[in-house]
């Protein structure tokens, strides 16, 4: 026959009490822990994904700024190489094609930048004739700057032959706020760009 001690004391209130609030505390800031780093997370996400957008336009923006005033057919003369705009938009032409059969002049590329009220940098194709090829193609969205400078001063402060450099700065808000400041992120890409082909049409 198996005896039981009636007189083993348990737990008290108190102590239960204590133990479940440790617990509470404990699970808290684990949660909270958990919370800081999955929005620092989506914050590096973010960031990841906007400094990709504004290199990867920023790729296509040199490559048009590097050929402005290409003219496969130089015998024919260069073109201007950038064209007259309002600021914070950038006009170039060139010409990658050459004289085409039947053709007695090269028909230049124009490609223009410009930033819309949506805050989208948008590049449009078209030609000297006035023909469209890709209208305001969306190179980026959340676009706060487009900032153009030229080396020495504005756009419409100089002849445009004299323009050896161009730098250009893009500045991307993101979606999401920064845990750290509650304000919105944001990245900035400025590059400096050389023009290859000025200084050919005078």
């Amino acid at each position: 026959m198996k005896i039981f001690n009636l007189n083993k004391t348990g737990y008290s209130m108190v102590e239960l009490i204590i133990a479940i609030a440790l617990s509470v505390i404990i699970s808290s800031a684990a949660y909270y822990m958990y919370l800081t780093q999955s929005k620092h997370s989506q914050v590096q996400h973010e960031i990841s994904a906007m400094e990709q957008e504004l290199v990867a336009a920023m790729n296509i923006i040199e490559v048009d700024v590097r050929n402005a005033g290409l003219n496969r057919e130089p015998e024919k003369g260069y073109f201007t190489a950038f064209l007259l705009l309002p600021v914070t938009t950038i006009g170039i032409q060139y010409d990658t094609v050459g004289i085409a059969d039947g053709q007695t002049l090269s028909i230049a590329e124009r490609i223009k930048y410009t930033r819309n009220s949506e805050n989208q940098l948008l590049r449009c194709e078209s030609n000297s004739l006035g023909i469209t090829f890709k209208a305001n193609s969306i190179l980026a969205n959340n676009i706060s700057t487009f900032g153009l400078t030229y080396t020495t001063g504005t756009f419409t402060d100089q002849p445009l032959n004299n323009i050896r450099t161009l730098t250009v700065q893009l500045t991307k808000t993101g979606n999401k706020n920064d845990p750290d400041t509650g304000e919105p992120i944001t990245r900035t890409v400025s590059r400096t760009i050389n023009v290859r082909n000025y200084g050919l049409n005078k």
